[in-house]
């Protein structure tokens, strides 16, 4: 079982370093000499070998440039899985109906939400094995890597856990194809349509006709293939397609014999035992663990009523991966990991390192410098709230611009009272109660009524907080808008509007003297153009009572304005020291004022 501890790491890219290609390849394949097979859901790749158009990695296929074939696609998974269990799960298991060699294995969560406890079992029942030393890596807060070394065949996979959690995806690991576009040399060609390259072409078609095997001359006595690899890989299965059409042969290949070889030294035998011919032989060596360098397919079969040997077959594949020298990693070993213990080997496929990586880096081979924002081992730590934009150093933390409320360089310590801001370099307000907030500059006790809360500005021309009813706003002593003032605090007489009221009553009384004159004069013409007394009396009384009642009416309305005036004016008299209201001294005419 291994124990491990819940770090939140940031996810990682699972892309390959790869050589920009000189060559133009062609479609659905990359690579520096077009040597790796496009395996998106398209068939489509970039010259980097990313799927393009953001499309997966096609069913059978995962991990870094979807060059790892998935075992789990070839076997029955329980429970059963289509995108998320419906339940929470300890354990999954998977089984074929062959033998396979694990080298890793991806478990994807809904999430994980806490440490917990992982174990690999191989086999089952007493052939059954755990993994004693199992490498366990975090990815992000979904993705678990599993490594086991051990390299032992089996027919089962178990993987269990502690805590229940709803899985995914589960991903094994089967190796990549890196027998595509290596060197292939016959001991014979039978013709220019069976040359030896076609035996690693990626074209897996048994036809003969298909143009894509390979073939002996009748006359080869000891017909053979050999592939020279390129560097040494770890294999851990082979796959040898036979020519399987309607045409003839496919016995030629029964009896066969693949030999492994580390340099010169032989490192692996197989000898075909079927009675009958298959059109594809899977050969899953006892161990693992042993370097090859070139590999070596023998015919064995003699054609009956000859002496004839004649190897016919359509495709050999490799599955392993790269064994790579200290500190690099990658598809062709072209990637340096940067783990913090440097003596240890990082992930061959992904550049993951057990031991997490250094101060200040992350990500596949720890080639990828933190995310602003966060810094130490693994980019665990988080750059304190303190630090000046939220930036700090990747390696130590240390706020790159500066504090903001504390002092430099660690951020520890407090600003010193009446100090605030970055790098303590701003003053409080000298409105403020002492002291004030040592990030923001915001006081920390009340300041003086008719100030700003925050800004500690004066708000109010009348800081006392004491105005007329209805005069002024009680929440920041500013005086509301009034006709006839003006002024930023609304207490000064606005003489323009006021004298414009006055004109526009003495225009209006002007008028109603005029008609009133007008009024009289006719009165006076009817008194003596007729006979009757009584007629002549009471229009003169109507229009003795008209005249009076347009007098009174304007009067009211002139004592009306005077007295509104007056009475908003005692504002003037506030005593800005006590809030209080002095004794207001002289009348309207006193200050300007004269009766319409």
């Amino acid at each position: 079982m291994v124990q491990i501890e819940m770090k939140w790491f940031y996810l990682i890219g699972v892309c390959c370093t790869i050589p920009t290609s000189t060559l133009a390849c062609d479609i659905g394949w990359f690579g520096p000499k077009c040597e790796y097979k496009c395996h998106c859901t398209d068939g489509h790749c970039t010259t980097a070998g990313l799927c393009a158009n953001n499309v997966d990695c096609a069913r059978g296929w995962f991990g870094p440039l979807c060059q790892y074939q998935d075992l789990v696609s070839l076997g029955s998974i329980a429970p059963p899985m289509s995108g998320v269990t419906s339940v929470k799960v300890t354990s999954v298991r998977v089984m074929w109906w062959r033998l396979y060699l694990i080298q890793w294995l991806r478990l994807q969560f809904q999430e994980i939400d806490q440490p917990d406890v992982f174990t690999l079992q191989t086999g089952a029942g007493p052939a059954s094995l755990n993994c004693t030393q199992l490498k366990v890596y975090l990815i992000d807060n979904r993705t678990i890597d599993l490594v086991c070394d051990t390299q032992v065949p089996a027919a089962e996979v178990k993987v269990t856990w502690a805590q229940p959690k709803l899985l995914r995806t589960l991903y094994i690991s089967g190796g990549r194809n890196v027998a595509l576009k290596q060197t292939a040399q016959l001991t014979s060609t039978y013709d220019d349509l069976t040359l030896a390259s076609h035996a690693v072409d990626g074209n897996t078609n048994t036809n003969y006709m298909g143009r894509s095997c390979v073939h002996t001359r009748e006359s080869d006595s000891s017909p053979a293939l050999t592939l020279t690899l390129s560097r040494p890989y770890l294999l851990t299965r082979y796959e040898v397609y036979n020519r399987y059409d309607d045409m003839c042969c496919p016995e030629r290949l029964k009896g066969f014999v693949l030999k492994s070889y580390n340099g010169q030294t032989l490192v692996y035998t197989y000898t075909d035992v079927a009675r009958d011919p298959l059109r594809q032989y899977t050969i899953v060596p006892n161990r693992g663990g042993n370097p090859v360098t070139r590999v070596n397919i023998a015919a064995n079969y003699i054609n009956p009523g000859t002496t004839r040997k004649i190897l016919s077959l359509c495709e050999v594949e490799l599955f392993g991966d790269s064994i790579c020298p200290a500190g690099r990693y990658g598809l062709d070993c072209s990637s340096t990991c940067m783990c913090q213990n440097k003596s240890e080997p990082c992930h061959v496929a992904t550049g993951l390192c057990p031991s997490v990586c250094p101060a200040g880096y992350w990500g596949q081979g720890c080639r990828y410098e933190c995310p602003d924002g966060r810094w130490g081992i693994g980019c665990l730590q988080t750059c304190s709230e303190s630090c000046e934009g939220g930036q700090c150093e990747k390696t130590s933390g240390v706020c790159t611009h500066g504090c903001v409320g504390y002092t430099s360089p660690n951020c520890s310590q407090v600003c010193e009272p009446g100090w605030y801001g970055s790098n303590c370099s701003l003053s409080c307000d000298v409105n403020c109660k002492d002291p004030c907030h040592h990030i923001t500059g915001y006081c920390t006790l009340d300041v003086p009524v008719g100030f700003d809360n925050v800004t500690h500005v004066q708000t109010s021309s009348n800081p006392s907080g004491s105005c007329c009813d209805g005069g002024c706003d009680r929440g920041n002593g500013s005086h509301l808008e009034r006709d006839g003032y003006r002024g930023e605090d609304k207490q000064t007489v606005d003489i323009t509007s006021t004298s414009s009221i006055g004109i526009g009553i003495g225009i209006a009384v002007a008028v109603i003297i005029v008609f009133t004159i007008g009024i009289a004069v006719y009165c006076r013409r009817i008194k003596t153009s007729t006979k009757n007394g009584e007629h002549i009396w009471s229009e003169t009384v109507s229009s003795e009572k008209l005249r009076d009642e347009i007098r009174h009416d304007v009067g009211h309305r002139t004592d009306q304005a005077r007295s509104e005036i007056t009475m908003t004016n005692k504002c003037d008299a506030i005593d800005p020291s006590t809030g209080k209201t002095n004794e207001l001294i002289g009348t309207s005419e006193d200050r300007g004022f004269s009766e319409v």
